[in-house]
């Protein structure tokens, strides 16, 4: 093991996929064990050589960036556009299957599935901010990335607490002309709708 950073702020855990992604990075680069949403890059001991390593990870982060932005939460809330939508399969044609994540909000529990989709693109669902109060505020936040794509239709599944969210995407994206080919809910719980 790495050893442990100086500690200079309170650990905030990643939040989502991606700062999980950034975290082990810099913890790997660094050769750390920890590093926090809000640590300091340059504070934990990152310097030109390694800030080049990072930003050759990240096409759209610019050395200038992240001296502007040294932390992950400011590189991945003024820097990167994150994005819900992660790639589960290698398929690029036919109707796309978009998965919805479970409580906890990581889809990787979803690529088993998506590893037996052999006939359409999947993508995973996940959260990306921890501020969501209703269903709907995820619903808000997902139809604009899953309209990016632009199909003539679509196919959607939720898993557990991502059942309801599915529903609801449905429900909107039929609303707005799209067709929604098939809905999949997989251990929804109790009734959806009623």
């Amino acid at each position: 093991p790495f050893p442990e950073a100086p500690c200079l702020t309170e650990y905030v855990s990643p939040r989502n996929e991606q700062e999980l992604n950034m975290c082990s990075m810099w913890q790997e680069m660094l050769k750390i064990d920890k590093v926090g949403i809000h640590d300091n890059f340059f504070e934990l001991g990152g310097n030109s050589l390694t800030a080049m390593k990072v930003i050759s990870k990240y096409n759209n982060i610019t050395l200038q960036q992240l001296f502007a932005n040294p932390t992950i939460h400011e590189l991945c809330n003024n820097i990167i556009k994150l994005s819900p939508i992660v790639k589960l399969n290698s398929i690029t044609v036919g109707i796309p299957i978009f998965l919805i994540h479970p409580a906890g909000g990581f889809v990787n529990i979803l690529s088993i599935l998506a590893s037996k989709c052999l006939n359409h693109p999947v993508y995973g669902i996940q959260q990306i901010s921890n501020d969501h109060t209703t269903i709907n505020d995820f619903v808000t936040e997902y139809l604009p990335f899953i309209l990016e794509f632009d199909e003539p239709s679509y196919i959607l599944g939720g898993y557990s607490f991502g059942a309801g969210i599915c529903w609801e995407l449905a429900q909107c994206l039929s609303k707005l002309g799209k067709s929604v080919k098939e809905i999949i809910l997989l251990d929804s719980g109790p009734r959806l709708v009623e």
